[in-house]
């Protein structure tokens, strides 16, 4: 294991409950849905096994971009964190503004773990949050697909949050 930690757990849950209802006369149908993923990370670098921790809240000023090199980031405690697989990645578009994030299209070394092709993007508006996981294998990290960019498209400052959960080697 390559790296600095000594633990690391972690549960990574999404919960959507809904309820359809339609009036009908004197009554009301319902269609009540409840869906959860959940995963819980271990210390470690097997299946559903992490050794790596990293998370920052980023600013944007209009228009700007973000390349985050996933093989060369600081961790929390100032430790050089260099990934070899994500198992978990949040993206969370906290800005108060109309502020749009383009995630990814990162050029030459774009990581494509991901989205399924280079120049591929996925569009987070303000208020909205991806969250993918791959808590067994996890989503390749290499040296000519490492780079993950975040792009402010609708000429606002923009305020969002990044999480990666993975293993260095």
């Amino acid at each position: 294991m390559a790296t600095d930690l000594t633990g690391l757990t972690g549960k990574i849950q999404a919960i959507f409950r809904a309820t359809g209802i339609k009036a009908i006369d004197l009554d009301s149908l319902q269609d009540p849905l409840s869906k959860t993923y959940s995963t819980t990370i271990t210390f470690g670098t097997d299946d559903d096994q992490a050794d790596l921790l990293w998370h920052q809240r980023d600013t944007l000023v209009a228009d700007a971009n973000e390349n985050w090199d996933l093989q060369s980031l600081t961790g929390s405690f100032g430790i050089a964190t260099s990934f070899a697989k994500i198992k978990a990645i949040l993206i969370d578009n906290v800005s108060t503004t109309e502020a749009v994030l383009d995630i990814g299209n990162a050029g030459a070394t774009e990581w494509i773990g991901l989205l399924k092709a280079a120049n591929d993007i996925f569009t987070l508006p303000a208020g909205a949050c991806l969250l993918a996981t791959y808590p067994g294998t996890g989503y390749a990290v290499a040296g000519g697909s490492k780079n993950l960019k975040v792009l402010e498209t609708a000429s606002l400052a923009a305020i969002y949050d990044i999480v990666v959960v993975g293993l260095s080697s």
